[in-house]
């Protein structure tokens, strides 16, 4: 977790949530994304957890029928980073209405499920390399959540 010291206490801060990608973890990708420095500019905080490891040895999120089930490993990911958030809030208020997820490959797939099971939590996503459900039935959000979404080379 990263907390810039422009974070007051008792203050409530913007979140982002930072997902890596299937075989990565979490001080990876931030070294991928380097959000830490935009986020001590304007007082953000950043949290990038880490995934469960598969049968293989590899970190992955349970994200969505799409992506990245590989073996028989399942977790309860989404309640998971709800619970990675609370804990989050627990020691540094949260602006409830600022709280985004950033997501590469594996991570943007689990973005995007974050997005459909907590959209009362979850303000915007952006995903790199992901996409949501194949089985569109499976999302059904409780409000809109804004998408920046990244796929492609240009």
């Amino acid at each position: 977790m990263f907390v810039p010291i422009s974070v007051k206490p008792g203050v409530p801060a913007p979140l982002i949530l930072l997902l890596h990608g299937y075989s990565g973890n979490g001080s990876r990708v931030e070294g991928y994304f380097g959000l830490e420095q935009v986020a001590a500019e304007r007082g953000i905080l950043v949290v990038h957890p880490s995934g469960t490891f598969d049968e293989f040895g590899n970190r992955f999120w349970d994200a969505t029928d799409a992506c990245c089930r590989r073996g028989t490993t399942r977790a309860d990911d989404s309640s998971y980073l709800m619970q990675v958030i609370d804990a989050v809030n627990r020691r540094y208020p949260v602006d409830p209405l600022r709280v985004w997820v950033v997501g590469h490959s594996n991570g943007g797939f689990m973005s995007y499920r974050l997005a459909c099971d907590h959209a009362d939590r979850i303000a915007a996503i952006v995903s790199l390399a992901g996409t949501g459900f194949h089985d569109e039935s499976l999302c059904s959000p409780s409000e809109p959540v804004s998408v920046l979404h990244v796929h492609g080379t240009s």
